[in-house]
């Protein structure tokens, strides 16, 4: 995509430079049109460029005239108009006051140590013992999951809420455990109102393909109402068939939780239709904004 600053306007007799900024009932978030998006310092395509958000997907919008004046950075700054979906705006604020534990699955170092399955428990299983790979690709699964898990984050701190991410790199080693005790106060973490772990399945059948949300067994109420609400927009989203509900006592990382906490398997890497799906960073976007739409509308505070 090219600088607007070096587009011609359309039509002529709306100027380019203007203070004239219309002032909103409050902030509202204003999806934008195309993912590349140019913020400068001043409501005009002469004003500097203060940098360039390049997976960008909607702003928290001050105000708007033909320039918007948007957060960004901690600090103003301001975005051509027509660079906005304004037909899908929304108030700002739908998850304030929500505490949002995620988890990236995976990392670049197989870590084959063993820890215990559970507090207190003597079977034992590896600290981070496996990656995935697409089989026509190639791309890893933890490469995939920390994309899902930094553009969510962004997406849920858009909304207000609170986000406690376990890592912000792949490099990084930490176990199922240690990732889980960062998100409770319990192990000297912050406890969260939900925990969420981004995770790509496998498996032998090639054919296998679907979203999973993974849970303790006995869950219900509100993190139940999230499980299911996560796969039906993923599939509404991306085409990434609701596969269901998983329910298992051998998942370290929900074991170590003591809060609610759900691991959603967001498609198969061995089937070739969800890994070209998974591959691909606007369908990962789409994904982060399924799991987003899940949250405000089981946690939301219109909920």
């Amino acid at each position: 995509a090219s600088d607007l600053s070096k587009q011609p306007l359309e039509n002529t007799n709306v100027y380019a430079e203007s203070d004239e900024l219309l002032a909103q009932d409050g902030q509202m978030i204003i999806p934008t049109a195309t993912r590349r998006i140019f913020i400068r310092s001043g409501p005009g395509f002469s004003y500097p460029v203060l940098a360039v958000a390049e997976r960008s997907f909607a702003f928290l919008v001050n105000r708007r005239g033909v320039w918007f004046e948007v957060e960004y950075g901690g600090s103003a700054g301001y975005v051509y108009g027509a660079s906005f979906d304004t037909d899908s705006a929304y108030s700002a604020g739908r998850l304030y006051g929500l505490t949002v534990g995620l988890d990236p699955d995976g990392q670049v170092a197989v870590d084959n140590e063993m820890e215990p399955i559970s507090p207190g428990s003597r079977a034992m299983s590896p600290r981070m013992n496996e990656h995935v790979s697409g089989r026509a690709t190639g791309v890893q699964d933890y490469l995939i999951n920390m994309s899902v898990a930094t553009v969510l984050k962004e997406m849920l701190e858009l909304e207000g809420a609170r986000v406690i991410l376990t890592k912000s790199d792949v490099e990084t080693n930490l176990s199922n455990s240690a990732r889980a005790r960062l998100l409770n106060s319990d192990y000297g973490g912050t406890d969260c109102d939900i925990t969420i772990r981004i995770s790509c399945n496998n498996s032998d059948n090639a054919t296998t393909r679907g979203a999973v949300s993974v849970a303790r067994l006995g869950i219900s109420g509100k993190v139940y109402e999230l499980a299911r609400s996560i796969l039906v927009n993923i599939e509404t989203r991306t085409g990434i068939p609701a596969y269901g509900i998983s329910y298992t006592t051998y998942n370290t990382f929900l074991n170590w939780n003591s809060g609610p906490a759900i691991s959603v398997e967001i498609g198969y890497l061995s089937n070739l239709s969800d890994e070209k799906i998974l591959a691909e960073e606007s369908y990962q976007d789409r994904i982060s904004g399924a799991i987003r739409d899940a949250l405000v509308e089981i946690y939301g505070l219109d909920s």
